[in-house]
């Protein structure tokens, strides 16, 4: 026993992570403590105070953790690194270099000088192989009295292992009775404390927290993760009438703002409209800061029409205003998007937002904004960073959610539509021809709609015509190796008035491949993204719901002339399936010397049930079974 005991001290001494790395399997490091307080003074001024210790257990931690970023103000707010280190096995502590310690722009910035506010106090730790620690203990400190009540959220769960995770806000006993919380997938309630000088302290806390496992298309981090929610605002309606005042005290009109609205002129209401939403969309580039990152009060319109650069609320402002002028109607609409990541903002599950009476209003929750349109009494929602989607396509990150829409005198949710999969359509025809050689030529022809033409639209946008003849050069090349492209031509991708077309002619030789007397070739595909269903059953089994983005459509239509002297051995059977979520129609026929192939595949949801992962899995693997896209003939 003694012997036992002598050895299990050795082990400990000797390999002193074994114990975490067995207790924390798979993981790259765990976060010993995660603690952060929030003060809210007496004067209005607010504190963040926040202490991390991570443990490395494999090499790849160094990736996870090596490098941590925080936001901030750097016009309000001062930024101050306390402790950043790195303690060794040995116990000898490597502090961060000064040089290690920097201040960078936003990526989200680039040369949108309105936003250089807005930094990135970055650390990058030193000495980290598997079994150090890491430490960091940092302040922020606003300048000055907050403009607006306080208000946050907080991930209790990431893709990492938590020890021990403390939240702690404190406050101004007299600001009490305006307080609110609710902690959301959990039962942990907060440890009250009254403090001296009439103070009082909200505490929460919560003890060895697993890590998510990730797996492909899941719900984002912050809808699956427990979550604190807090705030000091009485009613969403006390924070629409302040941030109301705000966005059309910014969205007031000028002349050159009257001006450029006739300018862009329109026969119809229908034509003004798209006019204007285009010039925001195309015109004025996008810096894709969250909502609120620049602080919420907006620039003014003339502001960012001479800039001719804006984040989504500059850009919201800016087109209302132009819409003002030309006597149509609009409003902000702000609207949560999906967020990865331990530090994320918490995404708002239309569970919170049953009412505005009964849901804690937690601005934070909302990282994007919206317009609406009134016209002829119906509502158009548009989105002024939308450049990759066709004129009146909504975003899929849109789709289904709540957002508050917010007027000048009344604020209400309303409820962005899920566009159905005839929004959405791929179409694919192939006219092609195989010799007796096995070579393939032929022609593919493209046409796409909705989501479909947002993803090719986005991956043509921008390119010259050197990356274009390398992107088409590619996408021929996948057909089968060493294809060759003989020309190509798409829709003008800038012009979002038009759904994306596009034509490849291409030559592939050595196609089909001969076994004596057999001839085999698989039907041919366009491999362009976007074109083709994806495989989202690729994992056996699911922990979370799968994500489908959007509800949507992909056609084939494939004709193939064969020569006179070969036989049709096998061409794939007519087959179709279906369920609640997807279903799919193949068809192949033989005139001839003529094969055509027919196949639909339709995702009629966007989002499967895990209980129902088996039934869809089992529908999407017969659809890409390899029999269903061969053909076998003989000489």
């Amino acid at each position: 026993m003694k012997k036992y005991i002598l050895v299990v001290f050795l082990l400990a001494t000797i390999f002193p992570n074994l114990s975490e790395a067995k207790e924390y399997p798979n993981a790259s490091g765990v976060v010993l403590l995660d603690s952060t307080t929030i003060t809210l003074d007496k004067d209005m001024k607010v504190d963040k105070e926040r202490f991390l210790r991570i443990k490395i257990l494999e090499k790849r931690g160094r990736d996870v953790f090596g490098d941590i970023k925080e936001r901030y103000d750097k016009n309000s707010q001062d930024f101050q690194v306390i402790t950043a280190q790195t303690i060794l096995p040995s116990g000898r502590t490597v502090k961060a270099d000064k040089d290690a310690i920097s201040d960078v722009s936003a990526p989200e910035v680039g040369f949108a000088t309105q936003y250089t506010n807005v930094l990135m106090k970055v650390v990058s730790f030193s000495a980290l192989e598997p079994d150090v620690i890491i430490e960091y203990h940092y302040k922020v400190s606003s300048k000055e009295a907050t403009k607006h009540p306080l208000f946050g959220e907080v991930l209790f769960q990431g893709t990492e292992p938590i020890k021990k995770k403390v939240f702690t806000i404190v406050f101004p006993l007299s600001e009490e009775s305006k307080f609110h919380q609710e902690f959301i997938g959990g039962d942990i309630e907060p440890i009250i404390k009254h403090l001296s000088d009439d103070m009082v302290s909200y505490k929460f806390i919560q003890q060895d927290i697993p890590k998510i496992e990730t797996e492909p298309n899941m719900p984002p981090i912050p809808e699956i993760a427990p979550k604190l929610l807090f705030t000091f605002y009485d009613s969403w309606e006390e924070f629409g009438k302040w941030y109301g005042e705000k966005f059309y005290k910014s969205a007031k009109t000028n002349k050159s703002i009257k001006k450029l609205a006739e300018e862009l002129g329109g026969k119809t209401k229908e034509e003004q409209i798209e006019n204007i939403v285009l010039f925001i969309q195309q015109k004025i580039r996008s810096v894709y800061l969250s909502f609120g990152e620049s602080g919420y009060k907006p620039n003014k319109a003339k502001k960012v029409l001479k800039n001719r650069y804006g984040d989504p609320q500059d850009k919201a402002v800016l087109l209302v205003s132009l819409l003002k002028a030309a006597g149509i109607n609009a409003y902000p609409v702000l609207v949560p998007t999906p967020k990865w990541g331990y530090f994320s903002i918490v995404g708002l599950s239309r569970s919170i937002l049953a009412d505005m009476n009964n849901s804690l209003p937690v601005p934070s929750q909302f990282n994007s904004v919206m317009v609406a349109i009134e016209n002829n009494g119906d509502i158009q929602f548009v989105s002024p960073i939308g450049q990759f989607n066709r004129y009146g396509w909504i975003p899929t990150t849109y789709q289904g959610k709540d957002g508050l829409m917010i007027r000048e005198n009344i604020s209400e949710f309303v409820n962005i539509p899920i566009l159905n999969e005839k929004e959405s359509i791929v179409q694919v025809f192939l006219n092609a021809e195989i010799d007796e050689q096995g070579n393939l030529s032929g022609t593919f022809e493209l046409k796409a709609t909705g989501y479909c033409d947002r993803n090719i639209r986005n991956q043509l946008k921008f390119k010259n015509k050197d990356e274009q003849d390398i992107f088409f050069a590619s996408l021929v090349d996948n057909i089968r190796g060493g294809s060759k492209l003989i020309s190509y031509d798409f829709t003008d991708a800038e012009n979002l008035t038009k759904d994306m077309f596009v034509k490849v002619i291409f030559e592939s030789p050595h196609y089909a491949t001969f076994q004596g007397e057999k001839v085999r070739f698989n039907i041919p595909k366009l491999s362009i993204y976007g074109a083709n269903v994806g495989n989202y059953s690729s994992i056996q089994k699911r922990n979370y719901d799968l994500r489908l983005y959007s509800k949507r459509m992909y056609s084939y239509e494939e004709k193939i002339i064969i020569p006179e002297t070969f036989e049709v051995e096998y061409i794939p059977n007519s087959r179709s399936k279906d369920n609640e979520y997807a279903e799919f129609e193949i068809n192949s026929n033989k005139d001839n010397n003529e094969l055509t192939f027919i196949s639909n595949f339709i995702l009629k949801d966007r989002n499967v049930n895990v209980s129902d992962y088996k039934e869809f899995k089992k529908l999407q693997d017969e659809y890409f079974n390899r029999n269903k896209w061969m053909v076998i003939l003989t000489k």
